[in-house]
């Protein structure tokens, strides 16, 4: 009983926690160089992250907008979550 509880607690904090990234700006990396900048407005129940606004970015180690990174737009795009390696938020999501 006391396990169900515990996993009904996490499932709440991992949507409230989605929810807070909503329509946030964020850096999902793909592969060693790859990174896909845009705003996230949805994760599907296979944990694929849409975004829109979006776009590519190819560049070693920390991702950065600057005019010499190699970049293509893509506008909407859906990165199938078992590509997904690491995401950064672009702000915080909790303000003291």
């Amino acid at each position: 009983m006391e396990a169900d509880n515990n996993n009904e607690e996490e499932t709440r904090d991992s949507v409230r926690f989605v929810k807070r990234l909503l329509h946030r700006s964020i850096w999902v990396q793909v592969d060693e160089t790859r990174w896909i900048f845009g705003d996230f407005v949805c994760l599907d129940h296979l944990k694929n992250l849409i975004l829109e606004n979006s776009f590519e970015v190819n560049c070693e180690g920390f991702p950065r907008l600057s005019e010499s990174d190699k970049r293509q737009r893509l506008d909407c795009c859906i990165i199938p979550g078992e590509k997904v390696r690491r995401i950064l938020i672009e702000e915080p999501l909790w303000k003291d």
